[in-house]
Formats: C-alpha cells, sequence, structure tokens
C-alpha cells in the first residue's frame, strides 16, 4: 500500500511551514493524516528520498540562498533560522553539498 498522494503534498506544505522547527516522521504523519510507514512510502515513490532527507534539502536550499544574500549576518543566526543546531556539521554538509564553503558564493 503506497500513501494518499494529496498525503505527500500536505507533507511537504508541513514540513515547509514548520521548516526550523525539530521534525520527526511521526509529526509530519500526524500532520498529514497517515502512519509513518506510510509517509516515508510516500516520499520514497514520488521523491525517491525519506522525508527526513527531502526535509533536510528543503532547510538547506533555503539556508544557501538566504546566504547568498545575508551580507553581514552571522552565519550561525542564518543556519539556526533554518533548522540547523551544529555550525560545523552543517559546514561540513554544505561544501558535500555545494562544493563551496558557506557563505563564499556571490
Amino acid at each position: 500500500m503506497t500513501a494518499r498522494p494529496d498525503s505527500v503534498e500536505i507533507a511537504v506544505a508541513y514540513m515547509s511551514t514548520h521548516i526550523a522547527e525539530p521534525l520527526t516522521t511521526e509529526t509530519i504523519a500526524a500532520a498529514a493524516g497517515v502512519s509513518p510507514g506510510e509517509v516515508q512510502r510516500g516520499f520514497r515513490a514520488r521523491f525517491g528520498i525519506s522525508s527526513m532527507q527531502y526535509l533536510q534539502g528543503l532547510r538547506f536550499e533555503g539556508a544557501r540562498a538566504e546566504l547568498r544574500s545575508a551580507g553581514d549576518e552571522p552565519l550561525a543566526d542564518v543556519i539556526r533560522r533554518w533548522g540547523f543546531v551544529h555550525a560545523g556539521r552543517f559546514a561540513e554538509t554544505y561544501f558535500r553539498r555545494y562544493g563551496v564553503h558557506p557563505g563564499t558564493e556571490p
């Protein structure tokens, strides 16, 4: 059984609205009105990744866009707004994803 198509859309909308909160598969599933297993199956079927991987991608893209336009704002302030708590891990993963260090892109 796969998740109802609309449950994935509801889950994505919930993630986007609560992006900086400490979300879990369980809280996302509850918001979408399905079980955690259904959320995982729905995300794997639609995107080929787990709901948590999808959430991390949303957070990185948001943080990256903000960092590109943040000016002199401290990195820690920007990444905290996007739900990241460990700047070192953020920087490592950011470099692996984008090939540059956070805050060094034009």
